[in-house]
């Protein structure tokens, strides 16, 4: 297991990796997470960049914001564009939830 900070961008070389993403404020990109993001956001990057690579999505939301889970949301989509296959779909944990933060399903 690594923190986002700590891991050297080595996707294309990794069997399977999990996600599990908070949001910010509103629904904004943790800082530890931007550099990372901003990797995956090169053009240069080919959509059969991610093949072979598994991997699940599991963001920490809060219904109660406006952008609820969105990093979660960007995430799934810029690893599957990147050929990346989902081996389940995202799940989104929601902290309004009456039990408190569970996992609310999936969109």
């Amino acid at each position: 297991m690594h923190c986002i900070e700590g891991y050297k961008i080595s996707l294309p070389h990794e069997d399977t990796i999990i996600f599990v993403v908070s949001t910010i404020g509103q629904g904004d990109t943790p800082d530890s997470m931007k550099v990372f993001w901003k990797f995956l956001l090169q053009r240069n990057l080919s959509k059969h960049w991610l093949e072979g690579v598994r991997y699940a999505v599991f963001g920490l939301g809060d219904s109660g914001c406006q952008k609820y889970n969105f990093v979660s949301k960007k995430l799934d989509k810029r690893l599957s564009d990147l050929g990346a296959m989902a081996i389940v779909e995202k799940g989104l944990g929601d902290d309004q939830h009456p039990s408190g933060y569970v996992y609310a399903g999936i969109s």
